[in-house]
């Protein structure tokens, strides 16, 4: 029915408007896991995209006449029997005497109610079993992007080493927490489900419902072949009704809809009977846009299924989580530390193994991927595959890493948010939703608003939003660091709650009066964190008000194509407002505490910042890419001259890193703390010195593009 919806709604716009050829170009959206209703996707997509092409194409100093009008929508349920898939009709007219309008058909692929849901049962087996491979896979991801560039200079990359390497296993270990966390939460949900506790039975069952609705379809897109035939055939159907519609057409696909949008699109591509001779053919389909794309991660888990797990590769898997288990009880039992470390120490034995397998696993799935888009571009040579993912997005979490023809993926910025980064790719106007309109004007024109990948508008846009992210994870740590230091405070000083709730009796609040006269000691502790949220947020606010008028100058200069230094006042004044929050913190820590948290939040801060830069900046291509990078192993190698001696020299100077603190805590409990400290100094200045050598080139060649760009768009 919604396929037929589809072709009826879009004929009839096409009445309406009275146009005898088909649209200029199609664009399907196809959307995420989740609960979308119909339309949701074409409202938050379709606004991102119709007010880029309005600043667009009617910026000021660019030629009169331009206009880009929505003529036809059809979004939500308009009878009791009649609920037309959702589409939007956009023209786009240029200058006059400068071509003929272009008309854009932007429909949505709903496939979120085409299927019975995942059960909360399938789903927990499923993450309780599959979990730990998936968590290896981010795991890898992550750290091949933390890279070493090529061109560090030898002792820089002596030091960058160890430090890459020791992140990366202190990640593992963070694996097999989350597989054991996992765990213990399906069994707990299960237990407190079937208890007849009231309050507790019906919040376990409602958690139950949120994680089948929530998470249920990445079960469905790898053990439900039904299920997941159900979603494909929606998209492939809707897909259909544009390549009749439309002279071309690209496919814009999120998330786990990136799988489901890939599957449906080959099958299209390699599986459509031959066109007759005489009768019309289906229009060419140009581009495939997957951002925040799980297409590598689900194929990972589908070739995992279809191979036989080997009984130390079913070990590996569960083995982290058991381990990390039986260290937790020995903690809690009063254990001497080395029956708390040996599980430990096996837990990350583990994951290394199970990272091992998972890698070989990882290649062949990345080989079919690359065998079927040979298949695919034999039948449509012109398909272009451009892949965008954002710098700490958890989905993707690293480029595509598929070898093919018109296969293109690059990293972007949008928010450098482990939370945010994989919802906000369309509120990235200057780098994001730029390089996608880019490519769409490419295909459905006006012509003249296209522009290559190579373009330095795109070019310097991406850089700069490369820089003003950094700044704000910059700030991020900074104000963040400072409220988890004031929790620490307000937990270890009761006078910071007592003093609050001695604030609030003062005002006399009604009917509280009594509650205030002696309160316990978890409502004195409650209130001083209260106390320090507030002024969290307080700090915050400027920040984020600052942040946010910035950005839109940032894309006023974008769209006026004026050249601009990479950074200029205001932005500056916002950098000085951050360090003066951390000036701040760093004082009222140290009245109130003494030096010890004060600098702990100092130096941990200052750590925390340099280590999200040195992460943020490496591994993968980017429109602002300066250098090629390598893996911490192979940049040894190059140094060693062996295998070995690299793998010896990395290993070696990951272990001095954590036996220091150690040996240090044995011999000398007193001392402990400042020699963290000195330790966090020197990997601080480690990671300092290579962000700001890799800042340098990247500043090298924003210059460099930003003086290809004329002054500014405005005719004489």
């Amino acid at each position: 029915m919604q396929t037929a919806e589809l072709d009826e709604g879009i004929k009839d716009s096409r009445r309406r408007l009275g146009l005898r050829r088909k649209y200029n170009l199609g664009i399907l959206l196809v959307h995420g896991i989740g609960e979308q209703m119909r339309g949701d996707t074409l409202t938050e997509e379709g606004d991102y995209i119709f007010r880029w092409l309005r600043r667009r194409v009617e910026s000021p100093g660019g030629p009169g006449g331009a206009q880009v009008d929505v003529l036809d929508v059809a979004l939500r349920q308009v009878s009791s029997d009649g609920i037309p898939t959702a589409h939007a009709v956009v023209r786009i007219t240029p200058p006059a005497g400068t071509g003929a309008p272009a008309h854009w058909i932007v429909a949505e692929s709903s496939w979120a109610d085409v299927f019975r849901p995942a059960t909360y049962a399938e789903l927990a087996g499923w993450a309780v079993t599959v979990g730990p491979w998936v968590f290896a896979t981010q795991v890898a991801g992550i750290v091949s992007r933390m890279e070493i560039g090529e061109s560090v200079p030898r002792l820089l990359r002596l030091a960058l080493i160890p430090v890459t390497l020791l992140a990366g296993t202190v990640m593992l270990l963070g694996a097999a927490i989350v597989g054991l966390v996992v765990t213990a939460l399906a069994l707990a949900l299960v237990v407190l489900a079937i208890t007849r506790i009231p309050f507790m039975a019906d919040l376990a069952r409602s958690l139950q419902r949120g994680l089948a609705n929530g998470f249920g379809d990445a079960y469905v897109l790898t053990r439900s072949p039904m299920r997941f035939g159900a979603m494909a055939t929606q998209v492939r159907s809707d897909l259909q009704v544009l390549l009749r519609e439309c002279a071309i057409v690209a496919v814009l696909a999120h998330s786990q809809g990136t799988a489901v949008a890939w599957y449906a699109l080959k099958h299209e591509l390699t599986g459509r009977p031959a066109a007759p001779k005489d009768g019309p053919k289906p229009a060419p389909i140009g581009l495939f846009v997957t951002y925040g794309q799980a297409v590598r991660k689900l194929t990972f888990v589908l070739t995992m299924a279809r191979g036989s797990q080997t009984g130390a590769q079913t070990l590996s898997a569960v083995g982290s989580a058991a381990f990390l288990g039986i260290a937790m009880l020995a903690l809690v039992a009063g254990a001497p530390w080395p029956l708390i470390a040996a599980p430990v120490l096996l837990a990350v034995i583990a994951e290394f193994a199970l990272l091992n397998s998972a890698r070989r696993i990882w290649t062949e799935s990345g080989k079919d991927i690359e065998s079927d888009w040979e298949k695919v571009v034999a039948v449509e040579p012109g398909l272009e595959w451009l892949d965008l993912w954002a710098s700490a997005d958890p989905a993707p979490v690293g480029p595509l890493d598929v070898a093919g023809k018109q296969i293109r993926s690059y990293k972007i910025r949008n928010l450098a948010s482990t939370i945010w980064d994989h919802v906000v790719y369309w509120r990235n106007p200057t780098e994001f939703v730029a390089i996608v309109a880019s490519r769409l004007f490419a295909l459905g024109g006006p012509k003249a608003y296209a522009a290559p990948l190579t373009d330095p508008r795109l070019q310097v846009a991406a850089m700069r939003r490369h820089a003003r992210v950094l700044l704000l994870l910059t700030m991020r740590v900074f104000v963040g660091g400072a409220v988890v230091a004031g929790l620490v405070y307000a937990w270890l000083t009761p006078a910071l709650g007592s003093g609050l709730i001695e604030f609030l009796r003062a005002l006399n609040f009604p009917l509280v009066d009594e509650f205030f006269d002696a309160p316990p000691d978890w409502v004195v502790t409650l209130a001083g964190f209260i106390g320090v949220a507030i002024l969290g947020v307080i700090a915050w606010l400027p920040v984020s008000l600052g942040w946010n008028a910035l950005m839109g100058a940032d894309e006023t200069t974008y769209f006026r194509r004026i050249r601009q230094p990479l950074w200029t006042v205001p932005w500056y004044a916002l950098g000085g407002l951050v360090v003066l929050i951390a000036g701040a913190a760093f004082a009222v820590l140290w009245l109130a505490q003494g030096p010890t948290l004060a600098t702990a939040y100092l130096l941990g801060s200052g750590f925390l910042a340099l280590l999200g830069l040195a992460v943020l900046s490496s591994g993968g291509s980017t429109f602002a890419g300066t250098e090629d990078s390598q893996g911490p192993l192979v940049a040894t190698r190059k140094i060693t001259g062996r295998t070995s001696s690299g793998v010896a020299v990395a290993v070696g100077g990951a272990l001095i890193l954590v036996l220091v603190p150690i040996g240090a805590a044995l011999l000398f409990p007193a001392a402990i703390g400042w020699i963290l400290a000195a330790e966090t100094v020197v990997l601080s200045a480690v990671l300092a010195a290579e962000g700001v050598r890799e800042y340098r080139l990247f500043r090298v060649a924003f210059n460099s593009r930003n003086a290809r760009l004329p002054e500014s768009e405005a005719q004489p």
